[in-house]
């Protein structure tokens, strides 16, 4: 028994790594099988909790331990695990977010199909398509608990992530030098956060030279 589990866990860490060994950020683009692919339509209308208590949840360490746990059942490493982070943390909050594949929200030949649950196009596009989020385009205007998505290349960087492919995700917990730096909670526990919490602080409305910025954020209406 304890040798099956392992090799189960080992298999879904190579499949994983198979899948995101070449994305920088948080997720690759396109089908990266993870989620039910259901038509669209299908998918459903969920109710939203408030981003303030979205905030109080996440912004603790003892349910921030509880989503990292989590995440390390089915997600088996930190990097690129944002989107798996973010919706492990909308689900313990209270948001049944569910495991399936969504369209990217682009047309042409950047249309592809994408996973909610791992993926920072999937997330965004299905919060705002059946969860009613709308978006915030003016970091001013970030209040804690919104999830702010950054942009998917800085100063011409060469970057595969195409142009609605946000290249991370966080939620914002509030400033510390408005509209530069604040703090913020995420996968990056290990490189910035402490002590096993992913709260630190973060650049928000500039481009550090290594963390990209804010390009839009979304709130529960």
């Amino acid at each position: 028994m304890i040798a099956r589990t392992i090799t189960s866990r080992l298999l879904t860490a190579l499949l994983a790594s198979a899948l995101f060994a070449a994305a920088p950020g948080c997720a690759a683009d396109g089908d990266d099988g993870s989620g039910e692919d259901v038509e669209d339509s299908e998918l459903p209308l969920i109710s939203s909790i408030p981003n303030a208590e979205l905030d109080a949840f996440y912004a603790d360490r003892a349910n921030y331990r509880a989503v990292k746990k989590e995440v390390a059942e089915w997600f088996p490493f930190d990097e690129n695990a944002c989107t798996a982070f973010m919706t492990t943390a909308l689900r313990q909050a209270g948001m049944q977010i569910p495991n399936a594949m969504i369209w990217n929200g682009e047309t042409g030949p950047d249309r592809q199909r994408v996973s909610i649950w791992i993926n920072t196009s999937g997330l965004a596009q299905y919060l705002i398509r059946k969860a009613g989020w709308r978006k915030i385009t003016d970091v001013n205007d970030l209040r804690p608990g919104d999830i702010v998505f950054t942009r998917p290349a800085e100063r011409g960087a060469s970057d595969f992530h195409t142009p609605l492919h946000p290249r991370h995700a966080y939620m914002f917990h509030g400033w510390k030098n408005k509209p530069r730096t604040g703090l913020v909670v995420d996968n990056q526990w290990e490189e910035y956060g402490d002590r096993g919490f992913g709260m630190y602080e973060r650049n928000i409305g500039f481009f550090d030279g290594e963390r990209s910025m804010f390009w839009f954020a979304l709130r529960a209406r």
